[in-house]
């Protein structure tokens, strides 16, 4: 049973997702979730409607929860300030023969050292977020540049070992890892950033769309679209975070993916279906 696990993992890991994760044990502990969320209208948006999905899923399965709004951050109300500073580059990979006396991992800045410590904390980790221009918005990928430091999200091998290598895994800690994103482009333009074998299926209306205000939902009522909600493709930002990101991660981590494409274009019954579909996703299957 465990190495037909350990095979399951890792066709679900090469295949960031389109194989499913192994289902979780019903006796599994309550995970500690971190949960990402990346849009700058935030809870008005359809992006925020998905991100409480995931959020009423999960707490209705019994986890903690602790959700972080990167466009609303903290008691300012502040979008994150996504862009590397200059001291933090200076200090990034340790001593330097310009500055010697830097030490081997950067001591993380004061504005994210809470979410360095939540890293580090949680045993799961989910990103929510539209995909533009095939990547994650600036805003996320700041925090990933700021947040996932040598030191914090992986260790140097040469500063471990004394010898050049594969970086070490800093945050084994990280069992689980969701995504749910949507796409303005459908699955044929999505094509082109690699995403070669995937099939659609239709989704029906649920019984979700009382928790919904019209912004959210809202789409065009005269056309019907097939939606993928199932199999990911192969843009930039799912990219980095499976391939670039799993590695970071314990070995045995799993991956659980959705997507909506033609997001602009979806009715409202699709709209409400898709968010149904992740809320019993995160409530049944992580």
């Amino acid at each position: 049973p465990m190495a037909l696990s350990g095979a399951w993992i890792t066709a679900n890991q090469l295949t960031k997702g389109l194989v499913p994760p192994p289902p979780a044990a019903p006796d599994a502990p309550r995970r500690r979730v971190l949960l990402v969320h990346a849009h700058p209208l935030g809870s008005g948006s359809f992006s925020g409607a998905i991100a409480s999905s995931v959020r009423r899923g999960l707490e209705e399965a019994g986890h903690e929860v602790r959700q972080v709004s990167l466009y609303d951050e903290g008691s300012s109300h502040r979008p994150f300030q996504a862009a590397l500073t200059a001291d933090e580059r200076a200090r990034y990979l340790g001593p330097t023969p310009q500055n010697p006396t830097l030490p081997a991992y950067p001591h993380p800045s004061k504005d994210v050292a809470p979410a360095v410590a939540e890293l580090h904390k949680c045993d799961s980790l989910v990103f929510v977020y539209p995909t533009w221009w095939f990547n994650v918005p600036g805003v996320l990928k700041g925090w990933v540049d700021r947040v996932f430091l040598p030191g914090v999200a992986f260790k140097l091998p040469v500063v471990e070992r004394g010898v050049e290598g594969q970086l070490i895994a800093g945050l084994p800690n990280v069992t689980k890892l969701g995504i749910v994103t949507t796409f303005g482009a459908p699955r044929h333009i999505a094509l082109l950033a690699g995403d070669r074998r995937r099939t659609t299926q239709s989704a029906s209306n649920k019984s979700h769309s009382k928790t919904l205000s019209e912004s959210q939902v809202s789409g065009s009522p005269s056309r019907s679209r097939r939606v993928d909600t199932k199999h990911p493709p192969g843009d930039n930002g799912t990219n980095m975070l499976t391939r670039a990101f799993l590695p970071l991660f314990n070995p045995r981590c799993s991956v659980l993916w959705h997507g909506l494409f033609s997001m602009d274009a979806q009715t409202a019954e699709n709209r409400v279906a898709f968010l149904d579909k992740v809320y019993k996703a995160y409530r049944d299957d992580f």
